[in-house]
């Protein structure tokens, strides 16, 4: 995971936006999120399933995260 004073130039910022995301960023992003007990428009799954299922769903949504960003593409 990156720190927020990491990067220095503008090419290493490119740089840590071309790799793929991993596991441990998704992690804290679930975890520092606040929660508001509602479900985000879209898919209707609100984060606390994530947090709550997140040793079962965490490779799975990690590949699908990383192929969506490294593709550019959304899935449906």
């Amino acid at each position: 995971m990156v720190g927020a004073g990491t990067w220095t130039t503008r090419q290493t910022y490119v740089e840590l936006l071309d790799r793929p995301i991993d596991m441990g960023e998704i992690r804290h992003v679930l975890q520092v999120c606040r929660s508001k007990k509602k479900t985000p428009a879209g898919n209707g799954i609100g984060k606390e399933f994530y947090k709550a299922k997140w040793s079962t769903i965490k490779a799975d949504l990690c590949a699908v995260l990383n192929q969506m960003y490294m593709e550019k593409t959304i899935t449906t």
